[in-house]
């Protein structure tokens, strides 16, 4: 291109660079407004702190139950069982031979993965069965549950690992690209989230099988979540 077309063509990506930036800042603005001269009825209330509970250090991993909030404890070796109607725990610590480090509720079961052990942990919510451990690869990173399976992300592995809840054994393995770290579920398929491939991959949760190509993204993608009909 000629420079004066190079020099307008720059010109605009940087007003239109600063034009974003400076939505974003209104945007923080308004979301971040303690209410003061705002139009409460639009926006809503804001959030607040309802409660805080004790749980041991390191709390890495959170889900929500049928009847309580189960926390996983990094750095203590143990997951938490919270009654969200008296913010307070509603049973001992579990213990878990290892560094729990995302946990999954399912199947009636509490569901941990432990990265360190290189495997997931199948726990009682109540209290007379003892924990079942079960090898699914080196390095999980996360855990979902559906209606039929769990589904654990395993990041040392390139892969993911089914495991039938009723032999309590690892049924099924799919690759996926590389370093998989963040996992869900929902309507009939499964989402996996890979840091080094960047990219999310569909996988059809009866046939064990990814569906199309993975869909790339920016770097490091880690987290994600399923609603709506959307990921």
């Amino acid at each position: 291109l000629p420079d004066a077309t190079r020099r307008r063509l720059t010109a605009v990506g940087v007003i239109g660079a600063i034009a974003a930036a400076a939505a974003a800042a209104v945007l923080i603005a308004v979301l971040g407004s303690d209410g003061d001269g705002g139009d409460e009825t639009q926006r809503g209330p804001q959030p607040q702190l309802a409660a805080t509970v004790e749980v041991g250090p390191g709390p890495i991993g959170l889900t929500v139950g049928d009847i309580n909030v189960w926390v996983a404890s990094r750095d203590a070796g143990e997951i938490y069982a919270i009654d969200p109607a008296t913010d307070e725990q509603a049973r001992a610590p579990v213990p878990i031979d290892g560094a729990p480090t995302a946990v999954a509720v399912g199947h009636g079961s509490i569901w941990v993965v432990d990265d360190p052990g290189n495997s997931v942990v199948r726990i009682d919510p109540g209290e007379g069965t003892a924990p079942v451990t079960i090898p699914v690869g080196a390095a999980p990173s996360d855990i979902a549950v559906d209606d039929s399976w769990v589904w654990v992300s395993v990041e040392g592995e390139n892969e993911v690992a089914r495991i039938d809840a009723t032999t309590n054994q690892v049924d099924e393995t799919v690759p996926v690209d590389a370093e998989p770290r963040s996992i869900a579920t929902g309507d009939g398929a499964v989402w996996v989230a890979s840091i080094a491939g960047q990219s999310v991959s569909q996988i059809d949760a009866a046939a064990a099988t990814t569906v199309g190509n993975p869909i790339p993204l920016g770097p490091r993608p880690n987290d994600l979540a399923v609603a709506d009909g959307s990921v």
